[in-house]
């Protein structure tokens, strides 16, 4: 038996207050692993994030403390697998291109309006994606 696992969503101010009970953080972007988090965390063994980015969290202050930090940074053979973003958002472009969503809600509700959702062809359009960051 490893231990109990507890889920919740602090704020920051919950955070310092809390993490003294636990040997390990499982954080997302949005709360600051900062030094008073840190130092208020007397059992932490490890801090672990599913990002590439660590700008939530003071990793020389964790490693002073002993403390690993885990993370997604420098993961490059398993990101470059990781494909769905990029696929899902393509499938919205289509979806709106051929107003899916607009027609699928009128077949629900027992009509046919076959002129009203007739969309746009795909042929000889050019769609992309400009974003930032690698997915």
């Amino acid at each position: 038996h490893l231990g109990g696992i507890d889920y919740f969503v602090p704020t920051q101010k919950e955070l310092v207050e809390k993490v003294g009970d636990y040997d390990a953080l499982l954080v997302r972007i949005g709360l600051e692993v900062n030094k008073e988090v840190i130092d208020a965390g007397k059992k932490l063994k490890v801090i672990a994030t599913a990002t590439t980015g660590l700008n939530h969290i003071d990793v020389a202050h964790a490693k002073q403390k002993g403390i690993d930090v885990l993370s997604l940074k420098d993961e490059v053979g398993f990101l470059d697998m990781i494909t769905s973003t990029a696929e899902l958002a393509f499938g919205l472009i289509i979806d709106l291109m051929r107003l899916t969503p607009w027609a699928f809600e009128s077949v629900k509700n027992y009509e046919l309006k076959l002129e009203e959702f007739k969309g746009w062809s795909l042929y000889k359009k050019k769609l992309g994606i400009v974003g930032m960051g690698r997915l």
